[in-house]
Protein backbone atom coordinates (compact mmCIF):
# COMPACT_ATOMS: atom_id res chain seq x y z
CA UNK A 1 0.00 0.00 0.00
CA UNK A 2 1.30 3.43 -0.93
CA UNK A 3 1.35 5.83 2.02
CA UNK A 4 1.99 9.49 2.75
CA UNK A 5 4.20 10.19 5.78
CA UNK A 6 4.65 13.60 7.37
CA UNK A 7 7.80 13.50 9.48
CA UNK A 8 8.22 15.63 12.61
CA UNK A 9 11.03 17.52 10.82
CA UNK A 10 8.58 18.59 8.08
CA UNK A 11 9.58 16.11 5.36
CA UNK A 12 6.72 14.76 3.25
CA UNK A 13 7.41 11.22 2.08
CA UNK A 14 5.53 8.86 -0.22
CA UNK A 15 6.51 5.21 0.06
CA UNK A 16 5.33 1.61 -0.08
CA UNK A 17 4.39 0.36 3.38
CA UNK A 18 6.08 -2.98 4.07
CA UNK A 19 5.20 -3.55 7.73
CA UNK A 20 4.32 -1.76 10.91
CA UNK A 21 4.56 -2.65 14.57
CA UNK A 22 4.17 -0.89 17.92
CA UNK A 23 7.30 1.26 17.59
CA UNK A 24 8.26 1.44 13.91
CA UNK A 25 7.19 1.38 10.30
CA UNK A 26 9.18 -0.16 7.46
CA UNK A 27 8.83 1.48 4.06
CA UNK A 28 10.33 0.80 0.65
CA UNK A 29 11.44 3.23 -2.06
CA UNK A 30 10.58 6.42 -0.17
CA UNK A 31 10.60 9.67 -2.10
CA UNK A 32 10.55 13.13 -0.58
CA UNK A 33 8.08 15.56 -2.10
CA UNK A 34 8.40 19.32 -1.82
CA UNK A 35 6.30 22.14 -3.17
CA UNK A 36 8.05 25.11 -4.74
CA UNK A 37 5.94 28.29 -4.89
CA UNK A 38 6.82 28.92 -8.54
CA UNK A 39 7.72 25.52 -10.03
CA UNK A 40 5.18 23.34 -8.18
CA UNK A 41 5.88 19.79 -7.03
CA UNK A 42 9.30 18.21 -7.17
CA UNK A 43 10.58 14.96 -5.73
CA UNK A 44 13.81 13.24 -4.93
CA UNK A 45 14.74 9.84 -3.67
CA UNK A 46 14.94 9.96 0.11
CA UNK A 47 17.63 7.25 0.04
CA UNK A 48 19.56 8.51 -2.97
CA UNK A 49 22.98 7.71 -1.50
CA UNK A 50 22.09 4.34 -0.01
CA UNK A 51 22.44 0.86 -1.47
CA UNK A 52 19.28 -0.09 0.42
CA UNK A 53 15.78 0.59 -0.81
CA UNK A 54 13.92 0.16 2.48
CA UNK A 55 14.13 1.88 5.86
CA UNK A 56 12.65 1.48 9.31
CA UNK A 57 11.23 4.70 10.75
CA UNK A 58 10.51 5.16 14.44
CA UNK A 59 6.88 6.10 15.00
CA UNK A 60 7.98 8.80 17.46
CA UNK A 61 9.56 10.60 14.46
CA UNK A 62 6.32 10.47 12.44
CA UNK A 63 3.70 13.21 12.80
CA UNK A 64 1.16 11.72 10.37
CA UNK A 65 0.75 8.51 8.40
CA UNK A 66 -2.06 7.78 5.96
CA UNK A 67 -2.96 6.22 2.65
CA UNK A 68 -1.62 8.25 -0.27
CA UNK A 69 -4.27 10.03 -2.31
CA UNK A 70 -4.70 9.73 -6.07
CA UNK A 71 -2.49 12.73 -6.88
CA UNK A 72 0.33 11.37 -4.68
CA UNK A 73 0.00 7.94 -6.29
CA UNK A 74 0.24 9.37 -9.81
CA UNK A 75 3.22 11.52 -8.85
CA UNK A 76 4.98 8.57 -7.19
CA UNK A 77 4.39 6.27 -10.17
CA UNK A 78 5.72 8.90 -12.58
CA UNK A 79 8.82 9.48 -10.44
CA UNK A 80 9.59 5.77 -9.98
CA UNK A 81 9.13 4.99 -13.69
CA UNK A 82 11.92 7.44 -14.66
Amino acid sequence: MLIHIKMNNGDDLIADLIKTDKESIVVENPIQVRIHPVHGFFAKSWMLLSEENSVSLKKKDVLFLGKANEKATEYYDTFVSR
